[in-house]
């Protein structure tokens, strides 16, 4: 999924428990997690990882099933290194 995918990921999900001028302040690092603001943006975080677990547990289920990958093709197999100067 890449760093950029996961932090978009993270603060979709996390920003959806809490109001938009809430999760701005709190992204953006103008404000602080305290009190209940922090009780309810926590389960966003663990909401995020979970999804984040859930995605990869199926992303290996799908690579695991496609099988080993074959990186030389029949042409290759017939190059010499003398061919290709």
């Amino acid at each position: 999924m890449g760093i950029l995918g996961n932090h978009v990921l993270s603060i979709t999900v996390a920003a959806s428990v809490v109001s938009g001028a809430t999760a701005f302040s709190i992204f953006i690092g103008t404000s602080s997690l305290i009190g209940g603001l922090s009780k309810k943006f926590i389960p966003g975080i663990d909401a995020t990882l979970l999804l984040s677990l859930v995605l990869l547990i199926i992303v290996g289920a799908l690579s695991f099933a496609r099988g080993k990958e074959n990186r030389t093709s029949p042409q290759a197999a017939h190059i010499s290194p003398k061919d290709l100067r």
